[in-house]
């Protein structure tokens, strides 16, 4: 469960920084390792602060440790939501990126097990991370519009 704003009683165990990491109408997911926890869970490339370290440093450092992408200038800062997991709470902050360009992405196999780049759509078919969903519809908003104009035509379809 997610919140815009600190929940009472809110007890982080640690930062968080996750980056959308863009090329043309795609972003990249990670696919964690079975062996980790959620694994094979898909999730943005990102990870824990380092204590002292900002947020911007900490999503630059672990998008670079996941994937060797190096991120230029394009990263922006987007939010910061609030997460409440059963293991523990964090804070979670969320960038975006563009590759100004093409850049092999090389992950590291003891944490993923696998990588795809995928369109708004696509990333919401696939097994993510808990509230992965909530933040891809918050970064794509036009996602929501278009599966609800989706429903509402499965169902005027339905009623012929």
């Amino acid at each position: 469960m997610w919140f815009e704003k600190r929940p009472e009683g809110f007890n982080p165990q640690a930062e968080v920084s996750g980056v959308f990491i863009q090329d043309g109408p795609k972003f990249l997911l990670l696919q964690r390792n079975f062996n980790k926890p959620y694994g094979e869970k898909w999730a943005l490339p990102g990870g824990k602060s380092n204590h002292g370290e900002s947020r911007t440093r900490t999503a630059i450092r672990e998008v670079k440790e996941e994937t060797q992408i190096t991120l230029g200038d394009s990263l922006t800062y987007f939010n910061t939501i609030y997460e409440v997991y059963p293991d523990g709470d964090f804070i979670y902050h969320i960038f975006t990126a563009r590759l100004a360009a093409i850049q092999l992405v090389t992950i590291n196999y003891n944490e993923h097990s696998d990588f795809a780049w995928v369109t708004p759509y696509q990333a919401l078919q696939k097994d993510l991370i808990q509230d992965l969903d909530d933040v891809i519809n918050m970064v794509y908003p036009e996602t929501v519009e278009w599966q609800n104009s989706l429903r509402l035509h499965k169902r005027e379809e339905k009623k012929k």
